[in-house]
């Protein structure tokens, strides 16, 4: 065991207490004046951030709009493709039923040309 260690006694020294005092005190003044400048950068940098999403919140905006537009395009294109296909499907249709009718008047005229040259010859 170590032996009982004398008592501290704390002799009061105004003059230096006074003195610590202000030093205490200009160190927090300069503590509170550098975050004071600290908060002040940090509120520039909050407010270009807010600028920024400000911006990004209205390019969203136009863009969603372009896109809107562009869909409505490709709604509308793709309506009349299809119209023109059915028109195509058609035609088609019906030009198939034209060359049976094409090939028939051929076959008739030859026809008929036959009967005239074999009757022409008689």
């Amino acid at each position: 065991m170590q032996p009982a260690s004398e008592p501290v006694t704390v002799r009061p020294l105004v003059a230096s207490n006074a003195v610590g005092s202000q030093q205490i005190m200009a160190a927090q003044d300069q503590v509170m004046l550098q975050q004071d400048a600290q908060l002040d950068s940090i509120s520039r940098s909050l407010g270009a951030v807010k600028n920024m999403g400000l911006q990004i919140r209205d390019e969203l905006g136009m863009q969603n709009h372009l896109l809107d537009d562009i869909e409505g395009g490709i709604d509308r294109t793709h309506n009349e493709l299809r119209g023109a296909q059915s028109r195509m499907e058609r035609l088609l249709k019906q030009t198939k039923d034209c060359k049976w009718i094409c090939a028939i008047v051929i076959l008739a005229a030859i026809a008929i040309g036959l009967l005239g040259w074999v009757f022409r010859s008689k």
